[in-house]
């Protein structure tokens, strides 16, 4: 047959059949197998459920032009586990078309056990068609399932991805004189930067007349840079803007002050409550007159000036004394003290020729609480063996709120930053330049128990294979490995010692000797790999016969009631709950266990990419902006739905929780987009509740009637910080009106010649539609670069000056400007128009005229406007 045409009704002698598969293939040629999804948000979600279950969400799907909808919370059940191995199965979604079958639906695919599974390969033929959703491991002799073992599989194209529009839409004269512009930008890479802003210009200009976004605002673009201090910032903008963080330096803090909890410190009608994530800040309470903290005899060397760093938060009423006193060799009362006065800051002083110690001390003749934030002693070039912790600063955040407190944007870098390491922008993108790296030495690693050197007396030496690249590796500067509890451990000398480290000068290994004290293994006991491995993710190993102690060490040669503990916050030991089975997950992280860093010298400077969390935004008029440091991060939640309520982040409901300790929860979004978050129960949706059921510092809680069950929620949100080094300063910049945000932009693209050839395909793809549309609201383009522009044509009425509001036909993120046109070109209306005030908000243009005098010609009561606004979708 050479023509087919589908669908149409039958006729009288023409009768007109079709079959499923017609339906099918016709969506098929429109649609590509995938899950429908809002904003690159899909459904289909799989989390782990009781037992050997997994659930699945609500969702939908395409499959060859077939539809796909689950409407509910559906469970699947995985097969019992191998007693030995593991396996890994897949959650699919599977198509059959054979006529016994004829449906989609959710499976189980299960995989074979094995020392080393692999996922089970997906059925795609002539009649079968699986999407895989998620995998997971499913461990050897468990009755459960691990949250940590599920992957995700839902974006990956390859497996299963979204459902894509397979028509390519034409374009219409505004589009084409886009990517004109943008071809033009991609292959002149020998044009100058004048040439493009000059080319923007005209071509911008002639999008326009006389609207709101003025042309003195495209010429002399002028970008501000601001230096911000750690803390708070106030930084005043002339218009809404984006916001680049252009320089940070590292830096790093080796500390001498020891840990609150330490037996230094003292208290005499005090008391100190440690913060939980950090043993280097704490609460304070004067519990009468007379109230004094501090500690002890400190070593330090003659003669050498010491920086104090400090950084209090008093109440208002507080006369706090802070006194930092010299002791000589063997007396008991200061020969010299220092008294300091303000509440933060940096103190430095001399010791004199006869100083070998010194001490601090806080006190009041009052009774309030404070807050210690940060309270350092340092000195530039100090050896490791002399101090208690070394950090650099680690993930920067830089929070933005306006005057009446709300947050505009928050911004994060997620990497840390050593002495001497600074950030760098290349081609429009951010880099870490460094001379040094930090390993996390975890239970992932190869570790193994070295025999031979391994048992020592109090003490095993344990190795990790090929921990350092030969090519990088400074040999000048072997590194130092910072232990659990923030103590340095340095490199061994002619023989060993408990706590001590070594590279090895032919394998490149790790070796790092361990206390039993600190592991749990006794004198004689051999741990196996995977008992090292474990050691390293937290866990102490003890025995737990009657009668033995959980701090005791494990000496049994039957290898028999073997159990493991975690330390908490206060540094107490508790069992793992797991019996002679050894833990799969890391213990808690908090202030007495921390992973094991090995930090070192490279040979070379390396070149690192980052990335940015979040784009940072400035208001018109005041900003807030407060330095600090922490990670923002992203995650879909599952929250625990009650009678009445619904939960998010609680600790009563553990399915509830996010993955990390919660400094503060940002944002929270339906379906990708964003919902309001209230202060108290006042509010119709979700709102904060700050108390101990929270994992972290908050959760969130909605009314069962405002929640919509069948959607997907995500969360932004700080995650709280471990120790770290302080952000001193960073700087930014920001452009003051439309053509510095031009110039800004021309900057990131055209830097050289070099980089615009290496751009030249990334620009393209920047340049791709990946949306248009129109609506009663007018038509709108998108661009997968997240640039967004809409058009519309009004009736304006010219016989009033209220204002006239009008909807976008798609809502903006962030809106640049906009213009207004009309084809009538009577001086009456333009007279009427010339003084018009139009301002772009996130979702409607608003105008009015100023006069209407000169409008008594009752032909131009209302008048045919075109509208344009240009902005970001994302």
């Amino acid at each position: 047959m050479a023509e087919i045409s589908k669908f149409f009704n039958s006729a009288p002698g023409d009768p007109r059949k079709y079959q499923s598969a017609d339906f099918a293939d016709y969506f098929g040629n429109v649609l590509s197998t995938g899950l429908l999804h809002t904003n690159e948000l899909p459904g289909m979600q799989v989390s782990v459920g009781t037992g050997l279950n997994t659930v699945v969400s609500p969702g939908k799907a395409i499959m060859q032009g077939y539809a796909y909808e689950n409407t509910t919370m559906l469970t699947l059940e995985h097969s019992l586990p191998e007693i030995m191995l593991d396996r890994i199965d897949r959650i699919v979604l599977r198509l059959d078309k054979r006529n016994q079958s004829r449906y989609i639906k959710l499976f189980v695919l299960q995989g074979e056990a094995s020392e080393n599974p692999l996922p089970p390969e997906l059925t795609r033929d002539e009649f079968i068609y699986e999407l895989s959703l998620a995998q997971i491991r499913v461990r050897a002799n468990t009755s459960s399932l691990q949250a940590q073992d599920l992957v995700d599989e839902r974006l990956n194209e390859n497996l299963c991805g979204l459902v894509q529009s397979l028509i390519t839409l034409p374009t219409n004269q505004f589009q084409e004189e886009w990517d004109n512009f943008f071809a033009t930008i991609s292959l002149e890479t020998d044009n100058t930067k004048s040439q493009y802003e000059q080319e923007w210009k005209e071509w911008f200009e002639n999008q326009q007349t006389e609207g709101f976004v003025m042309q003195d605002e495209l010429k002399g673009g002028n970008i501000e840079t601001v230096t911000l201090q750690y803390r708070e910032n106030v930084v005043k903008a002339n218009r809404d803007t984006p916001a680049r963080l252009v320089l940070l330096e590292g830096r790093t803090e080796i500390q001498l002050v020891p840990p609150f909890d330490s037996s230094a410190w003292f208290a005499h009608n005090a008391r100190i409550s440690v913060n939980e994530n950090d043993n280097r800040k704490a609460e304070v309470t004067f519990q009468a007159a007379y109230g004094q903290t501090g500690f002890g005899l400190i070593p330090v060397e003659t003669g050498k000036t010491y920086d104090v760093h400090y950084d209090f938060t008093l109440p208002s009423s507080a006369t706090l004394r802070f006194r930092v006193s010299e002791y000589s060799e063997g007396d008991s009362i200061p020969h010299t003290q220092h008294d300091v006065t303000e509440s933060s800051g940096v103190f430095s002083f001399t010791t004199s020729s006869n100083t070998t110690r010194v001490s601090f001390n806080l006190s009041d003749d009052q009774a309030y609480s404070f807050s210690i934030n940060r309270l350092l002693l340092a000195k530039s070039g100090q050896e490791p063996s002399l101090v208690e912790s070394i950090q650099p600063i680690r993930f920067p955040a830089i929070q933005v709120k306006d005057e009446e407190d709300n947050l505009i944007s928050q911004q994060s870098i997620q990497s840390y930053f050593y002495e001497g390491d600074r950030l760098e922008w290349r081609n429009g993108k951010p880099f870490k330049i460094t001379n040094q790296t930090e390993i996390i030495l975890n239970g992932e690693l190869d570790w193994y128990h070295s025999v031979g050197s391994g048992d020592q007396n109090g003490y095993k030496v344990l190795a990790v294979t090929n921990m350092i690249d030969t090519t990088a590796y400074d040999n000048a500067n072997i590194g130092c490995v910072v232990k659990y509890n923030g103590e340095i451990l340095n490199p061994r000398g002619e023989s060993w010692t408990a706590d001590a480290i070594q590279i090895g000068s032919n394998n490149r290994n790790l070796y790092v000797s361990v206390l039993n004290q600190d592991s749990g293994w006794g004198q004689g006991y051999k741990p196996t790999i995977d008992e090292v491995k474990a050691f390293f993710n937290g866990w102490r190993m003890y025995d737990g016969s009657s009668g033995q102690s959980i701090n005791g060490v494990y000496n049994r040669t039957d290898g028999l009631n073997k159990r493991w503990a975690y330390r908490d916050s206060t540094g107490k030991l508790i069992n793992s709950g797991t019996g002679a089975i050894l833990p799969s997950l890391p213990a808690p992280n908090n202030s007495k266990w921390q992973p094991y860093r090995f930090i070192y010298q490279l040979g070379e400077q390396s070149v690192i990419p980052v990335q940015f969390f979040s784009e940072l935004k400035l208001n018109k008029g005041v900003n807030h902006i407060r330095l600090s440091e922490g990670m923002v991060t992203r995650e879909i939640t599952t929250p625990h739905v009650m009678s009445e309520f619904v939960y998010l982040n609680r600790l009563t409901y553990p399915n509830s929780l996010l993955k990390n300790k919660v400094f503060r929860i940002i944002a929270i979004y339906k379906d990708g987009i964003s919902e309001t978050i209230g202060e108290d129960a006042s509010h119709n949706g979700w709102y904060r509740v700050f108390d101990d059921d929270a994992l972290g510092n908050e959760r969130l809680t909605i009314a069962r009637k405002n929640y919509d069950p069948k959607a997907q929620y995500t969360v932004d949100y700080l995650i709280m910080p471990n120790n770290s080094a302080l952000t001193e300063s960073v700087k930014i910049k920001y452009p003051n009106n439309i053509g510095s945000i031009v110039d800004e932009l021309i900057e990131m693209n055209t830097e050289n010649k070099e980089a615009m050839q290496l751009t030249n395909m990334s620009l393209i793809e920047d340049s791709v539609i990946v949306e248009e549309g129109k609506n009663a609201n007018g038509s709108y383009i998108r661009w997968a670069n997240g640039l967004q522009m809409v058009f519309r044509n009004i009736p304006f009425n010219v016989k009033t000056t209220s204002p006239q509001q009008f909807d976008y036909p798609a809502r903006f993120t962030e809106v640049y400007g906009g213009s207004w046109a009309s084809n009538s070109m009577s001086t009456i209306v333009m007279d009427a128009l010339k003084d018009t005030v139009s301002g772009a908000q996130s979702s409607s243009w608003i105008i009015r005229t100023h006069s209407v005098s000169a409008n008594s010609d009752p032909n131009y009561q209302s008048i045919s406007v075109n509208l344009f606004a240009i902005g970001r979708w994302k």
